[in-house]
């Protein structure tokens, strides 16, 4: 583990309890305020780079892969989720996410928080990537965005730092990152509906955990260019959400 945070040529061996490590980084994470949140999160990322190299993650979907060495610590896991509000059993992706938004507010932790979001977007494409699926018969049929990964793209769009970046988390998800490199910023999210890549959002629970994460992200914005691609997204997502977007609006109203 220590390999995977100070050496690039790192390739194993894998700790006998790195997945334990991996859930108490988590535990952490979830209560951790100050400048011990980086410094978990730093911890969390580094034992996700370690796990990259086991064989079974890369045949598995990362989730199940991880909550499997969860089972024994569920009865505290889930006693400290429940305080906090999240479920790792229904959404492990939104779960990390949620967790990840909470660094935003947080002055000097944003890179932070991109460096993780980039690597839990990296291991949740490899196994979507290698999965056989049957050939579709439309050749313009356009990709769509896996629930597993959503949650991270609401993190990385609008705090990537470079064109180029961008354009990598987007083929990363699947989609032809090349498209968005003349796309204007506050346009990213447009497009993307236009095109039917986030056509999960017709899921509401989907709809609404997105929905939920993506204000608490506006919330920790300062930034205009952030700001003004975050509300695209809200005036984007508000006609395909209609059963949902009115909750979280008051929400946001009443509380943010």
């Amino acid at each position: 583990m220590v390999g995977a945070r100070l050496n690039p040529e790192y390739t194993g061996p894998e700790s006998t309890y790195l997945h334990e490590l991996f859930w108490l980084g988590v535990a952490i994470l979830q209560v951790a305020v100050g400048s011990t949140y980086p410094l978990a999160l730093t911890f969390v990322e580094t034992c996700l780079k370690a796990l990259a190299f086991a064989d079974a993650l890369q045949r598995q979907h990362l989730p199940t892969y991880l909550r499997r060495s969860r089972k024994p610590l569920e009865p505290t896991a889930n006693t400290l989720d429940n305080t906090f509000g999240i479920n790792f059993n229904k959404s492990f992706s939104f779960s990390m996410a949620a967790l990840l938004a909470k660094g935003l507010k947080q002055p000097g932790s944003r890179a932070t928080v991109r460096s993780a979001a980039g690597v839990l977007l990296e291991l949740s494409s490899k196994n979507r990537n290698t999965t056989n699926e049957p050939p579709t018969v439309l050749e313009n049929v356009k990709p769509t965005i896996s629930f597993q990964i959503l949650p991270y793209l609401a993190i990385l769009i609008p705090t990537s730092e470079t064109v180029d970046a961008l354009v990598g988390y987007l083929t990363l998800a699947g989609l032809d990152g090349n498209e968005f490199r003349k796309v204007y910023p506050a346009g990213v999210w447009k497009k993307m509906f236009n095109d039917g890549s986030v056509e999960e959002m017709l899921d509401n629970e989907t709809a609404l955990l997105l929905l939920s994460l993506t204000t608490a992200i506006l919330a920790t914005c300062k930034k205009e260019e952030e700001l003004l691609l975050l509300y695209t997204f809200f005036a984007e997502a508000a006609p395909n959400t209609r059963s949902t977007f009115p909750y979280v609006y008051v929400a946001f109203v009443t509380h943010g």
